[in-house]
């Protein structure tokens, strides 16, 4: 039953807190309040 488990990599390239998938109205809202309460680039 669990000879099929899904990979997940040991190491990953980079972390992020918050991720912004669309750039529309809700995605540009989301980026643009998370830049403003001191999120990082």
């Amino acid at each position: 039953m669990l000879d099929c488990l899904p990979s997940v990599p040991d190491h990953w390239d980079i972390e992020a807190d918050i991720v912004v998938v669309s750039f529309g109205a809700a995605g540009m809202a989301a980026a643009v309040t998370a830049h403003e309460l001191g999120e990082k680039w």
